[in-house]
């Protein structure tokens, strides 16, 4: 069961397959946040691959440690594209290690584009992989503004290592969410896009 590893890495061609509908809508959202001139990071994932595939806006810069997200991104003329050092883990085309964490530490960028494997409303942001976290720690540190994209799969869930608190981060985007859950986060200062709701709306700062 996919459900029951919560420490083993999902291979990339088996997250593709999940949830297909839900990740392009999520898309869609996302790239109504990325403005002419900005510069952001995509972190690796199967959702943050459909955000690349469908940037429009003009002379963006893109930095990722995905290899496919980098592919999608190769031929867009409207995209700087930057690629990370690291080591390559093969079962998802990812950059990881020192040099990538390194990087990653030495620049500011407008806004993160953040994957995840699970999503708890107490306990946070959660990851399958230790080597991962620090990467996605480094992310959360250079960007101003932080952007989880994650469908409801990831809800009410948590694995084996913490990322961060929900306090970290400045936006969910997702294809649904109860109620209730949108106005805990929403009190908490978090904004929540999903199909049909308000564009613009104040976050924290």
């Amino acid at each position: 069961s996919v459900q029951s590893l919560i420490n083993l890495e999902i291979p990339s061609v088996r997250k593709f397959q999940q949830n297909v509908e839900s990740k392009q809508e999520i898309a869609a959202l996302a790239v109504e946040m990325i403005h002419d001139d900005d510069v952001i990071i995509l972190d690796a994932g199967s959702t943050t691959l459909e955000v690349a595939k469908r940037i429009h806006s003009n002379h963006v810069t893109v930095i990722t440690n995905d290899l496919k997200v980098g592919v999608a991104l190769a031929e867009n003329e409207n995209v700087t594209l930057l690629v990370t050092g690291g080591q390559l883990i093969p079962s998802v085309h990812t950059l990881a290690g020192a040099d990538t964490i390194h990087y990653f530490s030495r620049i500011k960028v407008n806004r993160l584009f953040l994957g995840c494997d699970a999503f708890d409303f107490t306990w946070g942001i959660s990851n399958r992989t230790m080597e991962e976290i620090a990467i996605k720690q480094a992310m959360i540190n250079a960007a101003r503004e932080v952007i989880v994209v994650a469908d409801h799969s990831k809800f009410d869930r948590h694995v084996f290592v913490h990322l961060c608190d929900l306090q970290s981060i400045h936006v969910l985007i997702t294809d649904r969410i109860d109620p209730d859950k949108r106005d805990m986060l929403e009190q908490r200062g978090i904004r929540v896009v999903t199909p049909g709701s308000p564009r613009h709306a104040k976050v924290k700062e």
